[in-house]
């Protein structure tokens, strides 16, 4: 087994440098500080570059959430690149679609039973005006029929 390789710093002649063990001059102590300074630089640059790259579409997620929560029309949300942003951006693009549908059967459907409620009471008040008007009798054929309408319209009669 060999012994281990040992490195010295020594003087050309043999005795140990000065305390510091690097003499630089005062061009070259410049040049490395421009150097760090100029290496630094580049590394914030770079680090904000990709910050900003990373939590603009989070920043977009973040805006059209809130104009969800308030209720506005949202546009889709980008999905530019794939990973776990895009997936999270195609997911509440879908969320909102579903969403637009969803309030559009609403409508739909408060439309519709609207109308079917209308059209019997529409019904009962024009016989009953007219009963209150001498027009029409107040017989118990009558009272049958308005009470069939108010039984369409989903009404409980007890």
């Amino acid at each position: 087994m060999s012994s281990p390789a040992l490195l010295f710093i020594t003087s050309p002649d043999g005795s140990r440098p000065s305390d510091s063990g690097f003499q630089l001059s005062g061009a070259n102590t410049t040049r490395l500080v421009g150097l760090a300074a100029a290496i630094l630089a580049v590394t914030v640059a770079a680090t904000a570059f990709a910050a900003t790259r990373l939590t603009r579409p989070l920043r977009a997620l973040t805006t059209a959430t809130q104009r969800m929560k308030t209720g506005e029309a949202t546009e889709p949300v980008p999905a530019r690149s794939a990973g776990e942003i895009s997936q999270l951006a195609a997911a509440f693009n879908d969320m909102a679609a579903h969403r637009k549908a969803l309030e559009e059967q609403r409508k739909a459907m408060v439309s519709d039973v609207a109308h079917e409620l209308r059209t019997p009471l529409s019904n009962i008040r024009g016989w009953l005006e007219a009963a209150e008007d001498g027009v029409v009798a107040t017989d118990p054929e009558l009272v049958t029929s308005l009470l069939g309408h108010v039984r369409r319209a989903g009404v409980p009669v007890t």
